[in-house]
């Protein structure tokens, strides 16, 4: 299999799924073949909060049956409990993605 190095790695919200993947599973094998194919971050390129991953599968009544595809399109990866509690959704994604900025990629 193919590794592809890709530059960026992206960051979804639950507005990203709420506005564009929600209720399309093809775009989830898409996203989850993008974390496969990945060098530096294999299985975990395109990465969510977990709390909005928690709002998601709360607020989603489909959302429970798609678990296992949305977990694979969209790499759950806790957030420190300082971003965590941050009221502010937006303030939050973005010191998330700072902080996944932080961690070093694994090269393969």
């Amino acid at each position: 299999m193919t590794k592809v190095v890709l530059p960026s790695r992206i960051v979804c919200d639950k507005y990203f799924y709420d506005k564009h993947i929600k209720g399309k599973p093809y775009l989830l094998i898409k996203l989850m073949k993008i974390n496969v194919y990945s060098k530096e971050h294999k299985k975990d390129h395109i990465v969510i909060s977990g709390k909005d991953f928690k709002k998601i599968l709360d607020e989603d009544s489909k959302a429970g049956e798609n678990k296992d595809l949305i977990s694979a399109g969209l790499k759950r990866i806790t957030e420190p409990e300082n971003i965590e509690n941050e009221p502010n959704d937006i303030v939050r994604n973005i010191e998330y993605a700072l902080y996944l900025s932080s961690i070093a990629p694994i090269i393969q």
